[in-house]
């Protein structure tokens, strides 16, 4: 299937009807570009973040994807606008995201690396807060690893599912992009592009067993995220 450069997908992994539900509302509010359309992918029910998103990409016909957890809700009309500006600046930038570590830290965990830029709308335990780190005033900071709350891409990649369940699945294809030579980028946002409603915290047990996995599997990629051993190594294990 060729991809379409004048549609934008926006794909899910569905769980919860009703969270999904709403996230489409406020995707059917933002302003779509002149010439533009638009695709919902729902996942239900995969076995995994990585097995929903590779079966979403394979079902869609957009140049453009939009990665979304359930709960993630696109708070800006502009959203779409904004993205296509973003990699209308540079054709290398693969993939973006709005929160984000420019080294990937040996742990895994994108928020354990440095510097970060954040910019987010958060909704955990009925408290509503605007998560800023480093507010990027204009064009777009690059990165080594973003959160998988929303990740938006104009390239296709196959996802990792070596990585299993629902945590570092965003680190793994993180990597990938990088190792395929693409910047990933967190932009500037006038006004936050989203609000991640999550009504409980993480399970920490299951996030730091799949970390544990995680880092055995991506090990070549994490003692140096610095220089070009990792990029030499990536390419190498990617093929």
């Amino acid at each position: 299937m060729q991809a379409d450069p004048h549609s934008i997908a926006f794909i899910s992994c569905v769980s919860d009807e009703k969270l999904f539900s709403r996230s489409v509302s406020y995707i059917n509010g933002l302003h779509l570009p002149q010439g533009f359309s638009l695709e919902i992918v729902p996942v239900y029910r995969p076995r995994s973040m990585a097995a929903g998103y590779n079966a979403g990409m394979r079902a869609s016909r957009s140049k453009y994807k939009v990665y979304l957890h359930q709960d993630t809700f696109l708070i800006n009309p502009y959203f779409i606008y904004e993205c296509l500006e973003v990699f209308g600046q540079e054709p290398a930038i693969g993939m973006i995201g709005v929160m984000g570590s420019r080294n990937q830290p040996s742990s895994g965990t994108w928020w354990e690396g440095e510097p970060l830029y954040t910019k987010w709308v958060s909704f955990v335990d009925n408290v509503v807060s605007t998560q800023t780190i480093n507010e990027i005033r204009s064009g777009y900071e690059p990165v080594r690893s973003i959160d998988g709350a929303l990740m938006v891409t104009q390239y296709d990649l196959e996802w990792d599912e070596r990585v299993e369940g629902f945590h570092f699945y965003d680190a793994a294809h993180s990597i990938r992009f990088t190792a395929q030579g693409y910047l990933i980028a967190v932009p500037a946002q006038k006004q936050p592009w989203m609000m991640h409603y999550r009504l409980h915290d993480t399970n920490w047990e299951e996030y730091y067993a799949a970390r544990d996995k995680f880092t055995r599997l991506y090990e070549w990629a994490l003692r140096d995220s610095r220089g070009k051993e990792l990029e030499d190594a990536a390419v190498k294990n990617l093929q």
